[in-house]
């Protein structure tokens, strides 16, 4: 559309110019004879002829760049521009131009490479932080020595937890634990083998568990066990890990024994570390009576 305006306007253009000359002739002619006059004629129409082969000449490369213009993305690059015309200006714009293309079409390769590359590297960082980040969580809610669960992943648990038997009354049991005399081991071996003992008791607690189940360091030498929808057998879980606690064999050569203190969350408890205070103090309880045995409440 845009060519063929291009050339009907230079058609037009020449034609005119064209036309003035010959009106301005044939008025100088004007006195002159028919035969004189027909001879213009035919010059006008010879000159028309001649504009448009010459506006057809100008038009025609211009077409043809015109649609390579407009047809960019489908180019073949390893083939120049080819303009039918002996004009060297015109081969020398389809030249450019061909040249032009090629380098927008490499810096447009160049950025996609660059744009991949940079999202597999993102993709390859976000992953590796999302790695570090899930283990500082881990750690953070874990105890350094032990490997079993701390404090704060226990807040989080008894949380969840009890409000969830508020909602499904799906009931748990709170067991604490705590080494009898874990202090003399202290005193009488030191620090390095009462570590080693906690390890011990804290893996033995950890294998004798479920999946379910939720194993962690209280703190010092006192562990805590929530055990999900275990009412009627958590006692005797807590006297067979005191019965399998008692048969290791510690690194001083000597046995330990454990006292274990329950409570089963009650539907009237407040808040969650109400069933905590309870098995404390069933705690409490076992180790006034003598210890190494388990106590509920």
């Amino acid at each position: 559309m845009i060519t063929h305006s291009l050339k009907i306007r230079l058609t037009l253009l020449f034609g005119v110019l064209t036309l003035g000359l010959i009106i301005g002739f044939m008025t100088y002619l004007y006195y002159f004879s028919s035969q004189e006059i027909l001879v213009v004629g035919v010059l006008f129409s010879a000159a028309l002829v001649l504009v448009y082969f010459i506006a057809h000449i100008i038009s025609k490369p211009i077409e043809q760049l015109t649609r390579i213009a407009e047809d960019l993305d489908n180019i073949d690059l390893d083939n120049p521009f080819v303009v039918n015309t002996n004009v060297y200006e015109f081969k020398q714009l389809a030249q450019s131009l061909s040249q032009m293309v090629r380098t927008n079409h490499e810096q447009k390769k160049s950025l996609l490479e660059l744009n991949v590359s940079l999202e597999e590297k993102v993709n390859l960082r976000t992953a590796a932080l999302n790695q570090v980040n899930a283990e500082l969580i881990s750690l953070s809610r874990h105890d350094a020595l032990t490997g079993v669960h701390n404090r704060l992943a226990i807040d989080e648990v008894l949380k969840h937890d009890f409000l969830q038997f508020k909602r499904s009354s799906i009931s748990y049991t709170v067991m604490l634990i705590d080494v009898d005399f874990f202090k003399l081991v202290n005193d009488q071996y030191g620090h390095t083998v009462g570590d080693e003992v906690l390890k011990m008791i804290a893996s033995t607690l950890h294998s004798c568990m479920r999946e379910t189940d939720f194993v962690a360091r209280y703190g010092g030498e006192e562990f805590l066990i929530i055990l999900p929808d275990t009412q009627d057998q958590s006692f005797i879980l807590a006297e067979k890990l005191r019965h399998v606690i008692s048969s290791l064999v510690f690194p001083f050569g000597k046995p330990l024994t454990v006292s274990i203190g329950l409570s089963i969350v009650d539907i009237d408890d407040k808040a969650a570390e109400d069933a905590v205070r309870r098995a404390d103090k069933a705690l409490y309880i076992a180790k006034e009576n003598g210890r190494n045995q388990s106590q509920m409440i």
